[in-house]
């Protein structure tokens, strides 16, 4: 299983290291285009038709992942020392982000590096504590409690 994780970890930096090549050479595309994009490789990735697809639907659904890839990208593409690879587990956090679609989920994470999503529609659905009290059943207990008591009824 890590073999397989490993192996499409790195086919993933690739791709997205294709893609920084590519928008520093060509430069950044238009927003409205960038949301398109993202919204018909996203359905081609389900199985979906592309043509058919609600770009603004799964983008608003999707804002903290379309937020994270935007952010990931304008790093990466305006920093030349960018190292794709040192940063290959951003692949694994934005997929975090898609369960967000659901109204009722939440995110708890010890990972600050989610912090870039903050300006997100989806940004109060993300919880980050301290990672060494989400080790502790007390301390994590209490955050986990505090989250469900923030959401209300509807969570």
């Amino acid at each position: 299983m890590r073999a397989l994780l490993d192996e499409y970890k790195d086919e993933a930096a690739k791709d997205f290291s294709a893609l920084l090549d590519s928008w520093r050479s060509k430069g950044s595309v238009p927003e409205e285009e960038h949301r398109a994009i993202l919204a018909r490789s996203i359905a081609r990735r389900a199985g979906f038709d592309e043509a058919k697809v609600n770009v603004d639907f799964v983008v608003n659904s999707l804002d903290a992942y379309y937020a994270f890839e935007k952010h990931r990208m304008q790093v990466g593409a305006q920093n030349r020392d960018y190292n794709v690879n040192k940063h290959s587990n951003d692949v694994w956090d934005a997929e975090l982000l898609i369960y967000l679609a659901v109204p009722t989920l939440h995110l708890l994470t010890g990972d600050k590096g989610f912090r870039r999503v903050e300006k997100s529609s989806q940004a109060n659905r993300i919880h980050i504590a301290d990672a060494p009290c989400l080790k502790d059943p007390d301390c994590a207990t209490e955050v986990i409690r505090g989250i469900i008591e923030a959401a209300g009824p509807a969570a």
